[in-house]
């Protein structure tokens, strides 16, 4: 079974490497995000979808994943 303090380490390690999207970031202004999570007695994973617009690089930010033992897909994670 997967522990609560397992799934919330795994995110604090992405927010300390800078990888966790930072919704108040002053150089994009968000539309829209939205978090799913999956679970089951096994495996978990987070899909955070956002939709912002960097006002100074002119890009627009999309998807991120997190998961416990499933591989995120590459093409679906912003560089």
């Amino acid at each position: 079974m997967i522990s609560r303090e397992g799934i919330l380490s795994q995110l604090d390690q992405e927010a300390k490497n800078y990888t966790f999207p930072m919704l108040d970031n002053g150089y994009y202004y968000h539309g829209d995000q939205k978090m799913v999570i999956f679970r089951d007695e096994s495996r978990w994973a987070i899909l955070i979808e956002i939709f912002a617009f960097n006002n100074h690089d002119y890009d627009v930010n999309g998807f991120t994943a997190y998961s416990g033992d499933v591989d995120p897909i590459p093409e679906m994670l912003t560089p």
